[in-house]
């Protein structure tokens, strides 16, 4: 198991590599602050800011010419015993100014899969006897022509092979609503994470065993029930991803106060719709925000859970985390 040992933490921009974090003495390195928020729905892009303080003036003027734009960026963090990669996407913006008036700061701003969500089109007629799934190998395939996607895990349970359409279907327009399309006629969610299209039953995770949640492997706070699901603090741990499934014991959960009628009676809307503390423990994880300062205390990850989604997402929780695709 995990013991959190170290913090570890590498950020790779076009062919530049900043090793920020690695080991358990003093960090050594420059000065690296980063935040990614992960969607699990909607196909919402990943998006990443990564600020390097007091970086080399010839290295930081590079990203900031136009030709940088669209340059790989990777964030690999965790601890020296568990550590991954969190985000894997392409330089949008580059600012180089100065963070203090002692200190100057490169800024890269990210995104994942922007340019072949943006740009993929499709145009192509699927003979009699098609399937959902050569509807999304035909859109993944119009949005590896832009740029490097690819088709990651499909939950089995959506059953792709089927319906079998007896005539000729034709696909036209942007690819990624052909995704969306497959996704609302099977109530899956899809999204990308990392070039990778992913999809999966709305009720369902990723393959794997629950990852336990409490103080002994990372939780802080209190976990709390709102309108858009369990919200929960942990140091980074790149095991959790999107999608995964996490067990947070019951008692650990601080139940929210529901807003009342102009009776004085609760909502029922606001009941209804308000996601249940599960005796169980079992979340699926529908959002994922990271902060991290190599120098500095914040080096955790906020998580928006929920047993059971309805596909789409709500406007709260486009608005907590970063708004609707770009």
């Amino acid at each position: 198991m995990s013991q959190n040992y170290g913090r570890s933490c590498t950020i790779v921009a076009g062919s530049t590599t900043w090793v920020l974090v690695e080991g358990v003495g003093p960090p050594i390195g420059l000065r690296g602050r980063f935040n990614v928020k992960l969607f699990a729905d909607g196909l919402t892009l990943n998006k990443a800011i990564v600020r390097i303080t007091n970086p080399l003036p010839a290295t930081a003027q590079q990203f900031v010419k136009p030709q940088a734009e669209g340059l790989p960026l990777t964030i690999t963090a965790g601890y020296q015993d568990n550590k991954a990669i969190i985000f894997s996407g392409s330089i949008r913006q580059a600012i180089y100014g100065r963070d203090s008036p002692t200190d100057t700061v490169l800024t890269l701003i990210g995104a994942d899969t922007d340019k072949a969500h943006n740009y993929g089109v499709i145009n192509k007629t699927l003979a009699a006897g098609s399937t959902p799934q050569d509807h999304v190998n035909a859109a993944v395939q119009a949005l590896s022509q832009v740029a490097s996607v690819g088709i990651g895990y499909l939950d089995p349970a959506l059953k792709l092979f089927q319906p079998v359409f007896p005539r000729a279907v034709t696909l036209y327009g942007m690819a990624r609503d052909v995704l969306l399309n497959v996704a609302k006629s099977k109530q899956a969610n899809v999204s990308y994470q990392q070039s990778q299209v992913q999809m999966l039953g709305a009720n369902n995770s990723m393959p794997g065993s629950a990852i336990v949640l409490n103080t002994n492997t990372g939780l802080i706070g209190m976990p709390t029930q709102t309108i858009d699901g369990i919200l929960a603090r942990i140091l980074i741990n790149p095991s959790v991803k999107i999608n995964t499934q996490v067990q947070i014991a019951q008692a650990l959960v601080q139940g929210m106060q529901l807003p009342l009628g102009p009776q004085g009676d609760v909502n029922p809307t606001a009941q209804k719709n308000t996601p249940n503390i599960e005796a169980d423990g079992l979340y699926k994880v529908l959002g994922i925000d990271y902060d991290g300062d190599t120098r500095g205390n914040p080096w955790y990850m906020d998580l928006i859970c929920r047993n059971g989604q309805t596909p789409g997402q709500s406007p709260a929780i486009q608005a907590a985390y970063g708004g609707p695709p770009l």
